[in-house]
């Protein structure tokens, strides 16, 4: 695969009236020294304090609003990476498309790992909605180099 071919970009989530237009402001009065790759670190940061979060909810559920922050902090970080690298035209497709999918895998599994290690959920309940949340990346991926369509919402979600 020598280049990325252009995709279709499918994103119907149910509060994307919402999300897109904020995602555009937030990019048009993003700092210039802000970049895509950090924005990228601030959504793992985003992802290890769920993970602390969840895991420090064991001592007390007063943690759970770490929890809540760090999902913030991460879809904030995760989210307006790409949009980002969009609205500057500073896109890199090969290198973006690979550190931004293993980045939110690993994201998930710190996710994840928190939450089944919480104690509100089985840990096995936690690693099959892992399992299922890893296969449908997988689908999109494929879906993406054989049709071109890059579809990462499927039911409004």
């Amino acid at each position: 695969m020598s280049e990325i071919r252009p995709h279709t970009r499918v994103n119907d989530i149910l509060l994307a009236s919402l999300e897109r237009p904020a995602l555009r402001w937030l990019s048009a009065h993003m700092p210039s020294w802000v970049n895509p790759d950090l924005l990228t670190l601030v959504g793992v940061v985003g992802a290890i304090a769920i993970l602390l979060g969840y895991l420090l909810s064991n001592q007390a559920p007063e943690f759970l609003w770490l929890a809540s922050l760090g999902f913030m902090i991460n879809w904030f970080g995760d989210s307006l990476d790409g949009t980002l690298a969009r609205y500057r035209q500073i896109e890199r497709p090969k290198y973006g498309f690979f550190v931004d999918h293993t980045v939110d895998s690993l994201n998930e599994v710190l996710i994840v790992l928190g939450l089944g290690l919480s104690p509100y959920v089985s840990f096995n309940i936690a690693c099959l909605g892992l399992i299922g949340y890893l296969l449908m990346s997988i689908l999109v991926y494929i879906r993406t180099y054989v049709n071109g369509v890059f579809q990462i919402s499927y039911g409004k979600f």
